[in-house]
């Protein structure tokens, strides 16, 4: 790739990133998850980054090849759960392309083979299984424009094996107060008034996990100005200070029900990280749940083609409860090898948007 290649990349990424950096994800105010504590949870991943640093072709910023033990985490851009041995739950705001020329999301998922999902990692620097992605299905209500209807479904090419498991869906709506945890490896920190800040440095690479209680949905349609709909759950403190961040979206909000816990959300977006009257804003995952079941329990053909929007089911059933994992820390009082692909830059480019990010600090040659 010539100097003029990465110069024009660097530039394209620098200014989405300005546009989108009002409404971002995170978690701030956790503390790290013990190893094996969440396992459901799902990292995804930028492919063309790791073949990338596997086949000696990502430099530093000094110009040093990148460990081969930073892949995952370099090329970690959002979160996910998995629901089936081959179902991965994620936000579709994740995994839909941008459309090039505004810097605004769209409709279109991006292509599957772009894409890994890590399952069975706490740590990224370590463990873990990467799945190959055969299968995009983006909600055909997803509405780019208000967040609606953020969810999609990931098909993998074969079934996650142990230390992976399922989790199952929360059903019905969970009282304003319940206490939640969400778990991802988003910014640990970030200045609101300087939304850059947490590109470079603060992503931890063990994950993250924090409590926080769910809102009434009448107080944070105060907050958001009547833009959350039935299909939205907030989530967080009124003195902010705990919430999801950068780098966690599409990861799960989950309650315990006996002892088990549930997924209830999916990470979406918010105004700005662990802001006063700020919640955090998750999908709900119960207003999905026949959606999701049409193709989680459908046992038949491989459903929808390679990354669609659409109905048609495919796939494995089956998930089972994810066994009851480390509290979070709230304490209620605050509450390859050739370079970048061109044809894989717009995969590149939406995973800097609202509430994923790309924290790779380097660069293919």
């Amino acid at each position: 790739m010539t100097f003029y290649t990465r110069l024009l990349i660097t530039f394209v990424l620098s200014g989405l990133m300005q546009v989108q950096a009002e409404v971002e994800p995170r978690i701030i105010g956790g503390q790290p998850a013990a190893d094996g504590a969440w396992p459901a949870t799902v990292a995804l991943l930028n492919k063309s980054y790791v073949d990338a640093v596997e086949a000696g072709n990502a430099i530093d910023a000094n110009g040093n090849p990148v460990p081969a033990n930073q892949a995952n985490f370099q090329a970690q851009f959002c979160g996910a759960s998995l629901l089936t041995p081959k179902w991965v739950l994620t936000a579709a705001h994740c995994v839909v392309e941008a459309d090039l020329n505004t810097g605004s999301l769209t409709t279109t998922p991006k292509n599957p083979a772009g894409i890994l999902a890590l399952t069975g990692a706490t740590d990224l620097l370590v463990g873990g299984t990467r799945m190959v992605v055969t299968n995009i299905i983006v909600h055909p209500a997803w509405n780019p424009t208000a967040n609606d209807s953020d969810i999609a479904l990931l098909e993998l090419a074969q079934n996650a094996t142990a230390p992976a498991q399922t989790i199952s869906l929360f059903a019905g709506d969970p009282d304003a107060g319940t206490t939640a945890t969400v778990v991802g490896w988003g910014a640990k920190n970030f200045d609101n008034s300087d939304p850059m800040n947490t590109v470079s440095d603060d992503f931890p690479t063990i994950l993250e996990e924090v409590e926080v209680p769910v809102v009434a949905q009448s107080t944070c349609n105060a907050v958001y100005g009547g833009a959350i709909t039935d299909n939205m759950i907030c989530a967080g403190f009124s003195s902010g200070s705990k919430d999801s961040c950068q780098g966690d979206s599409g990861g799960p909000l989950m309650a315990q029900q006996g002892s088990v816990f549930q997924q209830i959300g999916i990470v979406s977006f918010g105004n700005g990280c662990a802001l006063p009257d700020a919640y955090g804003v998750y999908t709900r995952v119960d207003k999905f749940s026949s959606w999701i079941k049409t193709f989680t329990e459908n046992t038949g053909n491989s459903g929808g083609g390679s990354g669609s929007v659409g109905t048609q089911p495919g796939g494995s059933g089956g998930g089972t409860p994810l066994p009851t994992g480390t509290s979070g820390s709230g304490s209620g009082e605050d509450g390859g090898g050739g370079g970048i692909h061109w044809f894989l830059l717009p995969l590149m480019l939406a995973g800097l948007l609202r509430r994923s990010i790309w924290k790779k600090k380097s660069y293919s040659r």
